[in-house]
């Protein structure tokens, strides 16, 4: 079954209440997030009581070639802050990062989009690129090329308003229709695109408002969208990534500046986070790990309210960013910004002859990652598929979650005389699920029996046992007798189905699993 086909017959389940009020705290949220993992505890004492007695039905070794899912994969950015093209070096991209954003032409996106090694879409722009006027979108031409080609390829997508971006053409980011109905702080930022100085507004109620209202137009027309696999959070900050760094004169000192008091800005992404709860009830949310700067941030870190993001693996990468990385709860998905070929990897020509190794990729599989992304836009993409090939390979074969039953048993229960499976799980990629897992069975008789595994699991590179029981109408006497193993993935308020990752020698179809009862 096709994931367009399923995700249509399956019916979306619904998301976090809406809660608007200033003063609900943020991790009222909470309650509809997943029910916490049960205590190690008291899985050992559950092994202390278990006999050896099971039959080995069958062994399934690891996929050989990439496997693709649902809240994983490589990201191919349509449109971005960053619309240059740099070539084949660190110098270079750092040169043109001041040039003109380039226009994206339809025949160079008609050939992105058709990259191997490119899974998800991802949009970013300007404020004013995506409203024009009050209460309404209004999208880009560029944007309805994504929505074509993710509807005609099946492909996941998401997409970041940005409120302030250093790198936009004009003085600001505010649609016309708020120009100058705020105070503006002028910062400078040497290297990008003109004019300067560039301004931010101040983060006051009205602009709440305003930013407020698109969050939820943006929530209604998308949220449904059931390729939709996140949406970023933004709304403060430069790019909306929660912080400020600039100079504040035309030759001063960069700084991270905060425009108010510590209560008042947590007060400002108290209500920005809400307003993303709040419109997007069914689809994950990811917040940039600068938001660890403020209380509303951690909060909804720690009760796994959002999905951690990074803009990029760089010296400044700190260990309570790896701790945020690697999730304060489980089941969460870790976003990591960008890949640029020629510049934070090596081309393949490189790589022959400079001895050199780069910080990437491998520091996105030790630390964990669902998502990267390769290149800024898509000129950089295609570049990489033609010089940087060995790595689009790499990474695309070893991001993400890669599950499979490496042992199946099939034991009698003798606390309640029944029969039960044991599935041995193990997940083969460099992170965990980055929602619930739901393993469904289905007997030779048609009966089905689903299990919901802890959130998050089975994590990276373990293999842990999970008991499914057999119905006492199901018959073991003959050879056909057996089931059929398929999973599927809730995320928020959607589900998906999801492949096994098991070799090709062993499935013709990655969605199935058949077990017999004759090992």
């Amino acid at each position: 079954m096709s994931r367009r086909k399923f995700i249509k017959n399956l019916a979306i389940i619904g998301g976090a209440t809406s809660l608007t009020s200033s003063i609900i705290p943020i991790s009222a949220y909470a309650e509809t997030a997943f029910p916490a993992t049960p205590d190690k505890g008291d899985l050992q004492d559950m092994f202390l009581k278990l006999n050896d007695s099971g039959k080995h039905l069958a062994y399934f070794d690891p996929a050989e070639e990439t496997v693709t899912n649902p809240g994983m994969g490589v990201t191919g950015y349509v449109v971005s802050d960053h619309m240059h093209f740099a070539g084949d070096s660190s110098r270079k991209w750092k040169e043109t990062e001041g040039d003109v954003p380039m226009k994206l032409d339809r025949n160079t996106f008609d050939e992105f989009i058709q990259l191997p090694h490119i899974d998800n879409l991802y949009f970013r722009a300007d404020w004013r690129t995506f409203q024009k006027e009050k209460g309404k979108l209004t999208l880009p031409e560029e944007w309805h090329w994504m929505m074509e080609a993710v509807e005609k390829h099946n492909k996941p997508w998401s997409f970041r308003v940005m409120n302030c971006s250093p790198h936009s053409p004009y003085e600001n980011s505010l649609p016309d229709f708020l120009q100058g109905k705020f105070k503006m702080t002028p910062y400078w930022q040497k290297g990008l695109p003109a004019p300067y100085p560039k301004y931010f507004p101040e983060y006051n109620e009205e602009y709440l408002k305003w930013w407020g209202e698109l969050v939820e137009l943006t929530g209604n027309q998308f949220d449904n969208h059931p390729l939709l696999e996140y949406t970023d959070i933004a709304g403060f900050g430069f790019w909306g990534e929660m912080h400020h760094w600039a100079e504040y004169s035309p030759n001063g000192k960069r700084e991270n500046y905060y425009p108010g008091s510590q209560d008042v800005l947590d007060k400002c992404l108290d209500s920005i986070i809400k307003s993303y709860l709040d419109a997007f009830p069914k689809t994950p949310i990811a917040l940039c790990l600068a938001a660890r700067d403020f209380k509303p941030g951690i909060e909804a870190y720690k009760q796994g309210l959002v999905w951690p993001r990074r803009d990029s693996f760089q010296t400044s990468y700190s260990l309570s960013e790896l701790m945020l990385s690697q999730g304060l709860t489980k089941g969460v998905g870790m976003i990591w910004e960008i890949i640029i070929p020629g510049a934070s990897i090596q081309t393949d020509e490189q790589k022959r002859t400079d001895l050199m190794t780069k910080a990437l990729p491998q520091r996105y599989f030790d630390i964990g990652s669902h998502y990267v992304a390769m290149g800024f836009n898509p000129w950089e993409a295609i570049y990489a598929h033609k010089n940087c090939l060995s790595t689009c390979q790499d990474v695309h074969r070893q991001i993400g979650y890669k599950v499979r039953p490496s042992i199946i048993w099939k034991r009698k229960n003798s606390s309640n005389d029944s029969e039960e499976l044991i599935l041995g799980l193990c997940n083969d990629g460099c992170v965990g699920i980055p929602g619930q897992l739901t393993v469904h069975c289905k007997f030779s008789n048609g009966q089905v029996v689903s299990l919901d595994l802890p959130l998050g699991e089975p994590e990276s590179r373990n293999i842990k046992p999970f008991f499914l029981p057999i119905p006492k109408t199901i018959s073991a006497q003959k050879k056909s007798d057996g089931c059929e193993l398929t999973l599927s993935l809730k995320m928020k308020g959607k589900v998906f189905p999801v492949k096994w990752a098991v070799s090709k020698k062993q499935v013709k179809d990655p969605y199935k699993i058949e077990v017999s009862w004759i090992s």
